[in-house]
């Protein structure tokens, strides 16, 4: 079991290091673009780019082509390289999430009851989901052929890119994070005492993985075999074959 260890305490350091981004940061530097509330800076050519509406979010692609800023419910999407503003993508809310899907193709943008993917080279509208609350959060699965979102009534699976809406998940809570293994043939929930793995793309629960309090962040490995959930106190490593604990980690304790 000790053999866990070094994964454990790695992975230990990217929730606590993501958490804390995510939530403290009022200046936030992300491959090599840094922002406040009125402008962009390209740190490659030293080049100041300036949304119309100020920008409170960014969100840089995983090819590292381009990147997206938001303000209030309009975003923009910018060329990396040139500085150069491709496309306004106005929502009909606040914009709360912003996801690039893997493959870099498509953006997703959430406020309100609604998200809508549009494609990322462009910046063109491409389907509207409707939902019936707030979006919360969403993902898109490795393969870029689902995304995932949640409201306070549970989660719904997408096509991607058309939108189609292909299962709902009705649940009692807001589901804090929604998140695909690397296969795309799962996908779990957070957000009570217990994290959920569901099958995709029928959305079958077949594991439920109980917590001493809520779960606050999740990550799978890269193989899919093992995930770590975090709550306020401790990090669980899960075998996710058998769904069985194989190891804790107190912070501050050490590993058990």
């Amino acid at each position: 079991m000790k053999k866990f260890t070094a994964q454990v305490f790695y992975l230990v350091a990217v929730l606590f290091c993501f958490t804390c981004l995510s939530a403290n940061a009022q200046l936030n530097v992300v491959n090599s673009i840094s922002f406040d509330a009125s402008s962009c800076r390209s740190s490659a050519d030293n080049t100041t780019l300036v949304p119309p509406d100020g920008a409170r979010s960014i969100v840089v692609s995983p090819n590292g082509q381009c990147f997206v800023t938001a303000y209030g419910n309009m975003a923009y999407l910018w060329n990396m390289k040139t500085g150069a503003a491709i496309q306004g993508m106005p929502h009909g809310a606040v914009i709360r999430v912003i996801a690039f899907s893997p493959d870099g193709n498509y953006i997703l943008l959430g406020g309100g009851n609604t998200a809508a993917i549009w494609d990322a080279p462009g910046g063109h509208f491409k389907a509207l989901l409707s939902q019936n609350a707030d979006v919360t959060t969403a993902a898109f699965s490795a393969q870029s052929n689902y995304v995932a979102t949640a409201t306070a009534g549970g989660w719904r699976l997408w096509s991607v890119p058309g939108g189609l809406p292909l299962l709902t998940v009705s649940l009692p809570f807001a589901p804090r994070a929604v998140l695909f293994n690397p296969d795309g043939t799962k996908l779990l929930t957070t957000g009570s005492e217990r994290a959920r793995l569901w099958t995709i793309p029928d959305g079958q629960e077949v594991g439920s993985l109980a917590h001493e309090s809520t779960v606050m962040g999740a990550s799978f490995s890269p193989d899919g075999r093992f995930l770590i959930t975090g709550t306020a106190s401790y990090a669980h490593l899960w075998d996710v074959n058998g769904y069985v604990e194989v190891g804790l980690v107190q912070y501050g304790g050490g590993y058990k």
